[in-house]
This record gives structure tokens, sequence and C-alpha cells, in this order.
């Protein structure tokens, strides 16, 4: 009898987040702002190892959470924040890969964002 193999599509049930981009102008003192992109996706939970852990507390960055999603080049990059319940995180990294199954995926390693978003003008002044 000859063996099928099986191809599992990736699941993101885990959570919903909103995409704000990040906006610098050109002042003296730089100011940031968010500004919200108007999309909204599910995701993927991963666990960040120990290792991982370790090398960003190394250098005094403080990794909060690690997600994946379909695949998203082009609309969250570096400069771009994720709205998770209520907590607000900054892209860290971004890793565009195929799956076994030829899926295209994204990780996003993310960590704290600094700063207050307020929610009545959609766009706030933060403070990086």
């Amino acid at each position: 009898m000859k063996k099928t193999s099986r191809i599992h599509m990736p699941i993101y049930n885990d959570g919903l987040f909103e995409v704000f981009e990040i906006i610098e102008d050109d002042s003296v003192l730089a100011n940031t702002s968010l500004q919200s992109k108007d999309i909204s996706m599910t995701y993927q939970e991963l666990g960040v190892s120990d290792r991982l852990r370790s090398d960003l507390d190394s250098h005094d960055i403080d990794i909060q959470l690690k997600i994946r999603v379909p695949y998203v080049k082009g609309f969250i990059d570096s400069m771009s924040v994720l709205k998770i319940d209520e907590h607000f995180y900054k892209v860290y990294n971004i890793y565009h890969f195929v799956d076994n199954n030829g899926f295209k995926q994204s990780d996003i390693t993310l960590v704290n964002w600094e700063g207050e978003y307020d929610e009545e003008n959609g766009f706030c002044q933060c403070i990086k």
C-alpha cells in the first residue's frame, strides 16, 4: 500500500493584532508618532527559546513575544508597531520563509513599545 504524504495548512488562531506605522518627523527633537494602517491579522504565538532570550538580553534587548503570520513582506517591517490585546509591541525583527509544505510565512520578534496611544485621535505622540 502506497503511503501518501499529508500537507498541513498553517493555522493562526492564537490571537488578533492591529498594525501601526511609526512616523518620525524631521524636526530637531525628532517627534515620533503612531498611525494606524487599518490592518488586522490573526497570528500563531511561538515560544521564545532560552538561548535567543539570553542572546538578546546580553544586548539589552527585552524580547516580549514571537509570533508567526501568513507572509507579510511589504506592509510590516521594523518601523511597525503591533497592538495585541491592549499592549503595543515594536517589531524588532521579521523573518520570511517557506515551510516544508510550501506555505509562505513570516516570523515576527516583538519588543515593548514605550509610549502612549490616544484612541480618540487615532494618532499620538509617543516616547521611544
